[in-house]
């Protein structure tokens, strides 16, 4: 997702799984800027493994320079529920909304994300529950 200059807000990262033929969710990146600039604050990478298990890595400092610090948490792992909704099968071309669904991010990612977009891109909740909006709408 992309802020009003083009900067990146948020970053999914799948895997491809050889087995199952499905895709992952392995990392959702959040880009945090200084207000009102293009500068990056903090970055965080929220990661998952196909057991369940979750960790969150921010970074803060400058990255070009070397100069940023990591700080990892390891948090109890996620619900069945929100696991399974990590796992996704290959788009169809052109329908890749399915892979930034925000009920597909599991709560306490998903709560960081949108304390901080809620402030800083207010348009990323409604397009993404528009989304949301369309997949729960009952197929007949």
């Amino acid at each position: 997702f992309l802020g009003d200059k083009y900067e990146d807000y948020l970053l999914y990262e799948y895997r491809e799984d050889e087995h199952s033929g499905k895709l992952f969710l392995k990392v959702i990146t959040l880009f945090e800027y200084y207000p009102g600039t293009t500068e990056k604050k903090i970055r965080i990478d929220f990661r998952y493994t196909k057991q369940g298990d979750y960790s969150s890595l921010l970074y803060q400092g400058e990255s070009y320079d070397g100069t940023y610090e990591e700080i990892r948490t390891d948090y109890p792992p996620i619900s069945e529920e929100e696991l399974e909704k990590l796992w996704v099968d290959y788009p169809k071309f052109g329908e890749y909304d399915q892979l930034i669904r925000l009920d597909r991010i599991p709560q306490l990612a998903r709560e960081r994300i949108l304390e901080y977009t809620d402030k800083e891109f207010p348009a990323f909740r409604e397009h993404l529950q528009r989304d949301i909006d369309c997949y729960q709408q009952p197929t007949e």
